[in-house]
């Protein structure tokens, strides 16, 4: 641990704002003395958390508040320039006007487009074939009147049920809904009434995104029965795309990981594993073929982590895309709301109707969207990073360099300490969840988010806005490296761009050997701000290049052997 002195505990404890000049210096001699920071210090000052701790807590809080001061003391000795901002904005005028709404706003340029859409000829396709289509495939079949909307419907929800037990994917199915939006979509489409390609085609919803009258439980045992009246904007798009909503999928207690109360989800290509999260269940819905697509969020991972581990294609936005009202808030500095597919192109289709301000997220901005992007493989740059590659994103590059296109090495910025950045996580989780933290009668009710919120408690204010000062030189650096790009294929830059709100593709690709037999692989791919049309570009060119294999895990298989 660095050295902690007397004057840099004192600091620390004034910036908390609370306790006796006293109480500060007494304590700060303690920590200096002993150079660490002990059980019995958090004892006796737990009220500046006013939580009563059992031992244990004590000690894991202590350990936790060790972490925080070295953070600190890191973030400290990274300079800062005196006029750099924060990295969040104070746009009171937002919540000023009441009456705001988006016929105020400008018109969005979002052009979205399938080269010969409707004449397209629909494959003839088996049951199965059909579960794992594409959303541009099923569009065909239902334009063509080989399939309904509502047969479409019909047969995911019987996949559904029939394969949940198996996966515990589902939170709550919603039939009824389901099956009035279906026959709404065919009694549409029949009389030429088309909502673009999204229309008819059934999806999940992360149960952590609103929607009227039907419980959204964040994973949370004690909020299994909260119905939270509002719907969420997401939510609220997919129904003015004429999507089909069929049920809310599982998310990690408070979007951490794949355990919920229901138990954990699984990986539809292994069921001894669990699916990663915490958009877990859209994830494992996808790759099982139980939905046309799922829409998930991310905080720190919770897109890339659970579409790698079930073979799917994720899209992590740029930071304020798309609007997050109406779904739960880990981190108001960091959540982000993106499609899960099975193709590129249909993560493509998705984006583009849940873009846009509403009125009711300030974060949201009017940025242009334009698919597909008419780009050619040898006008492109692609960024790597040495030793960053898995064998998948390797084969990749090489296709690439082999199709014209400029293969650049590249650095990510090294200057920001990125863990003391990431310290801003667990205050807002804390702040946001407090409640349950105080009032959660059992641990279990925290899932893993426990130690994460007692610890906090325990952060300084001024430690907090210090990190989103970092914050906004992070952002400049990373926007200049990947500028010097058009794509970064792999790198391990989960934290730098959720922290800098960079958008980044997981795209499902080729095959990999299992325990329990092959899968497909995936790759990342990174592109700077705003620019998902090229990001998407590559990976369908990649996608195309090198599809996924199997298309389907062996589910009856599974089943079978569960029995």
């Amino acid at each position: 641990m660095t050295q902690i002195t007397r004057r840099a505990t004192l600091q620390i404890l004034s910036a908390l704002g609370i306790g006796s000049v006293a109480f500060h210096k007494a304590l700060a001699v303690q920590i200096e003395e002993s150079q660490s920071i002990t059980a019995a210090m958090i004892a006796n000052a737990s009220w500046i958390a006013e939580q009563e701790l059992t031992p244990e807590q004590q000690e894991e809080v202590a350990k936790t508040v060790a972490s925080k001061l070295r953070n600190i003391s890191k973030l400290r000795q990274y300079a800062i320039d005196a006029d750099t901002p924060l990295s969040v904005s104070f746009v009171p005028h937002f919540f000023a006007d009441a009456k705001r709404s988006v016929a105020d706003l400008p018109e969005l340029d979002v052009q979205f487009s399938w080269r010969e859409f409707s004449s397209a000829e629909s494959p003839t396709l088996t049951e199965s074939e059909i579960s794992f289509a594409s959303v541009r495939t099923l569009g065909q079949m239902l334009r063509s009147r080989q399939v309904s909307s509502f047969e479409l419907t019909k047969l995911y929800l019987s996949r559904l049920n029939r394969f949940n037990p198996l996966l515990n994917c589902v939170v709550n199915l919603t039939e009824e809904i389901a099956l009035a939006q279906a026959k709404r979509a065919d009694d549409e489409l029949a009389t030429g009434s088309d909502r673009g390609p999204l229309h008819g085609i059934p999806y999940g919803a992360k149960d952590i995104m609103t929607v009227p009258n039907l419980p959204t439980t964040w994973g949370v045992s004690e909020y299994r029965d909260t119905v939270r009246q509002q719907t969420a904007t997401v939510v609220q798009r997919m129904e003015s795309a004429g999507a089909v909503l069929l049920g809310k999928l599982s998310v990690g207690t408070m979007a951490w990981g794949d355990e919920w109360f229901g138990g954990m989800t699984r990986n539809p290509w292994n069921p001894e594993q669990g699916s990663s999260g915490s958009s877990a269940g859209s994830a494992c819905a996808v790759a099982a073929g139980m939905c046309g697509f799922a829409l998930g969020t991310e905080t720190h991972g919770s897109i890339v982590s659970p579409s790698r581990r079930c073979g799917v294609t994720g899209l992590r936005p740029t930071f304020g895309r798309i609007s997050r009202a109406g779904c739960m808030t880990l981190g108001w500095t960091l959540d982000k709301i993106g499609p899960i597919v099975r193709y590129v192109e249909d993560a493509a289709a998705v984006f583009a109707n849940l873009l846009g301000a509403d009125g009711r997220d300030p974060t949201v901005v009017h940025r242009p969207f334009h698919w597909p992007a008419h780009q050619s493989t040898n006008s492109w740059k692609i960024g790597f990073i040495p030793d960053q590659l898995s064998k998948a994103e390797q084969e990749c590059l090489e296709r690439l360099r082999a199709q014209g296109a400029a293969v650049v090495e590249i650095a990510l910025p090294t200057e920001v300490p990125i863990d003391p950045l990431m310290d801003c996580l667990s205050c807002e989780a804390a702040t946001m969840h407090e409640e349950l933290s105080r009032n959660a009668a059992d641990e279990q009710v925290l899932g893993k988010w426990g130690p994460t919120f007692r610890g906090g408690q325990w952060i300084p204010a001024v430690h907090y806005l210090r990190g989103l000062r970092a914050r906004t030189q992070l952002i400049s650096l990373m926007e200049a490296t990947l500028s010097k790009v058009d794509v970064l294929l792999g790198g391990q830059d989960l934290a730098h761009t959720n922290l800098s709100g960079h958008p980044s593709l997981v795209v499902a690709v080729s095959s990999r050997e299992t325990p329990v037999g092959p899968q497909p692989d995936t790759i990342k791919l990174t592109s700077r701000l705003f620019a998902e049309d090229v990001l998407l570009s590559v990976g369908q060119f990649l996608q195309m290049e090198i599809p996924p294999t199997p298309a389907a895990p062996p589910l009856e298989r599974f089943l079978q052997e569960s029995e």
